[in-house]
């Protein structure tokens, strides 16, 4: 939400709270009645409604199946655009009040026609770009995953490192998961066990990259650019490493598909989806209302940080 409220592509032109009159109540059955809403539109503009309910967020386009929808004109000469947003009802009073809140945005007609995907890519680089540094991050033994590790600037002084490694060829690196960071997916990894892990890895790395508009391949390729840019492979470097999640696939991209296994020895992978994921499944992904409802729970739930 912070994101869209700043960005240039959207503006937020109302926000509405939905409360039944009845109350919520445990164990009862549910209902959902949708809500039907009019938004009027000045020419060249569009709408969308983002709504929030029960811990989900939730994108709701306009009713294009509805043919008179388009012909629709207020009386100052504006467009209206309906919407039916589903909204949970019970039909029993008790305890537990809730409600639903719904944000209205506009944005340029333009923005969303069949080059949707490259834009809704564009806006997710722009918003990992805010959160995210991209690139190796030099982890200090003594200090661990420290705030504002994620937003640091990469490592410039590669030669610094050549030097600390060059009687031990041995570093330590993490790569994070899904909508999160080096920071925030392994902030409770404690000091000490770093501090004694010093003696075996004289450098210890974290590898920041972008998890929603670029790939694990295209990961992996930025890895090796740097690597090989900087003259630290010609070293005879060796990492071992520890992953999470999609970092294990970022992780096999390197090995695999990058030549990069004369390089790595030991890799420890937790919760990588190797063997894929029901997110990938393309009955997530074939309507644009599917896309951004995934990458907006993804937000939502990891806070970029986990």
């Amino acid at each position: 939400m912070d994101f869209l409220e700043d960005s240039k592509d959207f503006k937020i032109e109302k926000v509405f709270e939905f409360c039944p009159n009845e109350q919520r109540a445990f164990g009862v059955e549910e209902m959902v009645k949708p809500i039907p809403l009019a938004i009027r539109c000045n020419p060249g503009e569009e709408a969308v409604l983002l709504s929030y309910e029960d811990g989900v967020w939730s994108w709701h386009f306009k009713n294009n199946d509805c043919v008179s929808n388009r012909d629709l004109v207020s009386d100052d000469g504006r467009h209206i655009s309906l919407f039916s947003v589903p909204f949970k009802v019970q039909d029993r009073t008790t305890r537990g009040l809730w409600s639903k809140v719904v944000h209205v945005f506009k944005f340029a007609t333009d923005w969303i026609q069949e080059g949707s995907s490259a834009a809704i890519n564009n806006m997710l680089r722009e918003y990992e770009g805010r959160k995210i540094k991209e690139g190796f991050k030099r982890i200090e033994h003594n200090l661990g995953f420290i705030e504002g590790l994620t937003t640091a600037d990469p490592v410039s002084d590669w030669g610094g490192i050549k030097d600390v490694m060059k009687d031990k060829k041995k570093a330590l690196l993490f790569i994070h998961g899904t909508g999160s960071s080096i920071e925030g997916g392994y902030a409770d990894v404690p000091q000490k066990i770093l501090a004694v892990l010093k003696n075996k890895y004289p450098v210890i790395l974290g590898y920041d990259h972008f998890t929603l508009s670029k790939t694990p391949e295209d990961n992996a390729k930025d890895m090796l650019s740097t690597l090989e840019s900087t003259g630290i492979l010609d070293t005879g470097i060796k990492f071992d490493t520890v992953t999470h999640s999609r970092g294990g696939l970022v992780l096999r991209s390197f090995v695999e598909l990058c030549n990069g296994y004369l390089n790595v020895d030991n890799a420890v992978m937790v919760a990588c989806p190797a063997g894929g994921t029901s997110l990938a499944n393309p009955g997530k992904w074939d309507s644009l209302a599917k896309k951004i409802d995934l990458l907006t729970n993804i937000f939502f739930f990891t806070g970029g940080r986990r």
